[in-house]
């Protein structure tokens, strides 16, 4: 899929959700190139080191490695218009989302026009515990031009509220009974569209008109390195 195929509109809420292996992170990757490509400011809270920091490739994409016990200039960090931050080896989650929370809530009081990258937003997004400033985000962040985009290979953790509030959906092949079942919840046919999905395959779904199309997996082509 050329990236001029791909609608990034002005300001948008998106879940991107596929099963370890799926192809999830290099789509997002691809996503994010598409943003650099447009000049679109964006940031990646990744739990995993090796995800998205192929990006880092790219003219201007800077990097910041979150370590345990350490004080950070978040002020200082988040003047570079595309950023990826990962944790450690020895970062754990739950320090991790700590950070993360710090982050989203300067986000939130203090930038604009900006698209954020939540991966493995289950974390943050839970069914059972929704943080606060994510709410917020999601619920009053359109007048401040910022744009989420969840991601997580956990789709009956995520929260269903946060869903429904999602403009697209990007989904990938699910071969669990029960995720399918739940999955049909938000996108009617899935099961039979499930069907249709080959490897790395993904499923484009318009919460707000019902349109629905698979992006085949050749058509998704990363320019930088994937290391995930």
């Amino acid at each position: 899929m050329p990236a001029g195929d791909l609608d990034l509109p002005g300001n948008f809420r998106w879940l991107i959700a596929g099963v370890t292996g799926s192809g999830k992170s290099y789509f997002t990757g691809f996503i994010c190139e598409e943003l650099r490509r447009q000049r679109r400011r964006f940031i990646v809270l990744d739990t995993k080191k090796d995800n998205l920091r192929g990006l880092a490739d790219l003219r201007d994409v800077h990097e910041v490695k979150i370590l345990p016990g350490k004080a950070y200039n978040w002020y200082r960090a988040l003047s570079k218009d595309f950023l990826i931050m990962y944790p450690s080896d020895r970062t754990t989650t739950d320090e991790l989302m700590e950070k993360y929370e710090m982050l989203l809530e300067i986000l939130y009081s203090n930038d604009r026009n900006l698209v954020i990258v939540i991966e493995e937003a289950h974390h943050l997004a839970s069914q059972w515990k929704l943080d606060p400033i994510v709410e917020l985000l999601v619920r009053e962040g359109r007048g401040k031009g910022l744009s989420v985009i969840f991601t997580t290979q956990r789709i009956q953790d995520f929260s269903k509220l946060v869903w429904s509030q999602c403009d697209r959906t990007y989904i990938f092949k699910w071969f669990i009974p029960q995720d399918i079942n739940y999955i049909s919840r938000m996108i009617p046919e899935f099961e039979n569209i499930n069907r249709q999905l080959q490897k790395h395959d993904v499923l484009e779904y318009n919460h707000q008109t019902g349109e629905w199309r698979i992006i085949k997996a050749h058509e998704i082509k990363r320019i930088t390195p994937h290391y995930g």
